[in-house]
């Protein structure tokens, strides 16, 4: 039981310092020694590149769906009971 305890403190202690570096590598500046249009200049491609990412990724999940609705004939159906309405 003792030895149990043990080791889970050692984990626990290794999880925080872990935590520690994680929070002392994402805090230091990424930017040293460039100038502030140079920054500038990469958060606005960051962003715009984000940007770019999610809009191909809702397009190519849209593209997914209508994949599946041709597939699962629901589109048919649908256009089968306009027809038949008419």
């Amino acid at each position: 039981m003792a030895f149990a305890t043990a080791i889970a403190a050692e984990a626990a202690v290794a999880a925080a310092q872990a935590a520690a570096k994680v929070v002392r590598l994402t805090s230091m500046p990424h930017y040293t020694g460039k100038t502030k249009e140079e920054i500038a200049v990469i958060k606005i491609q960051t962003a715009f590149r984000g940007y770019m990412v999610l809009t191909y990724f809702f397009s190519f999940l849209f593209g997914l769906w209508c994949i599946d609705k041709v597939t699962n004939g629901s589109i048919l159906r649908s256009t089968s009971a306009i027809a038949t309405a008419m």
